[in-house]
């Protein structure tokens, strides 16, 4: 078990959160819609700088903002950063209307 920020699946390579809820999201290894665990036998690091060469760029859940390099990811520090997110296609659903 790793103790890299609590072993949070948050910060897990295998997890893709939901936008809007971070602590629920997709297990990539498991291939299931998990909520978020304080410690897991399977968890990942990330390797920033492979996510920024391939794919530009990651978004901060904290801050709602994205990032675009290693450099700006040190203000960041401590930061819940996902490099995919996990698509919610019935969240319209479960929204009130605007009218």
């Amino acid at each position: 078990m790793s103790s890299v920020q609590g072993s949070c699946c948050i910060y897990c390579g295998n997890y893709s959160p939901n936008a809007t809820f971070p602590w629920i999201g997709l297990c990539k290894r498991d291939g299931k819609l998990v909520v978020s665990k304080p410690s897991c036998e399977n968890f990942t690091e990330v390797d920033f700088k492979k996510v920024f060469d391939e794919g530009g760029w990651v978004h901060c859940l904290t801050c709602k903002k994205p990032v675009y390099s290693e450099q700006e990811l040190l203000s960041h520090a401590g930061h819940a950063l996902a490099f995919e997110i996990c698509s919610d296609e019935v969240a319209c659903e479960e929204s009130y209307a605007g009218d």
